[in-house]
């Protein structure tokens, strides 16, 4: 029997972030941090017919779907100014924890299989019946945690509160994320920072807010450094490198400007 491929699939990976803007709830302090969102999109060329349209709808449906969760999503970023955690914040954190329980119950079903076969195998007159009584309990213990897990992750999540967690942990954790909102709007502004030079390969939508706030807080002075002035004694002939016109260090004669170099 051969099997004949009819069709492909086209896979389209994109990352994309969006700056968020946010008004702490309990102090007032504005603030904005960057959301980022890796989306994967799928598209289907039947009989190999459409393959550049499927690549291009994989690539629209990955950028649509980025789009919304950027839109719709948010992250758990503290205020950095007094590091409380907004109540929107509060709900994704607690959706974030425990996720693996979600996905722990599947990989229960087949072990419950595996301990049921077992279970059913040794209940033959040769084997000890206290074996198969113990491996048809734990047989059922996995399957109950398939249904089960959801809920008990469910239950220890509502549990917990971000809030309760020590204030400098989380003020200085907002401060590695976030920026203040004038901050960010005078950087935005910036046509030196807004519009980065990028090396080829490379999207100026990389840019992340921590990596502009770098280039504004490097305390670098953007005014030009005095030129170095390179000058010959009329007398001795002796050359000197200075900043300012002035007399022979050999002579004391008059100096004579040769030429500028920086």
């Amino acid at each position: 029997m051969f099997f004949l491929p009819y069709a492909r699939t086209y896979r389209a990976t994109v990352r994309r972030k969006l700056p968020k803007g946010v008004k702490c709830g309990q102090c007032g302090f504005e603030y904005a941090y960057l959301l980022q969102a890796m989306v994967t999109g799928n598209g289907t060329s039947l009989l190999f017919l459409d393959n550049q349209g499927a690549s291009d709808r994989a690539l629209w449906q990955a950028e649509q779907s980025a789009r919304r969760y950027l839109e719709r999503e948010t992250d758990v970023v503290p205020c950095p100014s007094c590091g409380y955690i907004q109540p929107e914040m509060v709900v994704k954190a607690r959706e974030l924890r425990f996720s693996w329980l979600k996905r722990a119950g599947i990989f229960f079903l087949p072990i419950g299989s595996i301990l049921l076969v077992c279970a059913t195998a040794t209940t033959s007159p040769n084997h000890d019946a206290g074996t198969a009584a113990v491996l048809c309990c734990a047989a059922i213990a996995a399957f109950l945690c398939v249904p089960g897990l959801p809920p008990l992750k469910y239950g220890l999540s509502r549990k917990n509160d971000p809030n309760n967690e020590s204030v400098a942990i989380r003020k200085e954790r907002g401060r590695r994320r976030a920026v203040a909102k004038e901050a960010f709007l005078t950087l935005r502004n910036d046509p030196q920072i807004s519009a980065p030079r990028t090396e080829a390969g490379t999207s100026p939508k990389s840019t992340t807010v921590r990596k502009e706030i770098a280039v504004s807080s490097s305390g670098s002075s953007t005014e030009p450094k005095p030129a170095l002035v390179r000058k010959v004694c009329s007398a001795c002939q002796t050359r000197v490198v200075s900043k300012t016109d002035g007399t022979c260090p050999a002579c004391q004669a008059p100096m004579a400007r040769d030429s500028v170099t920086t």
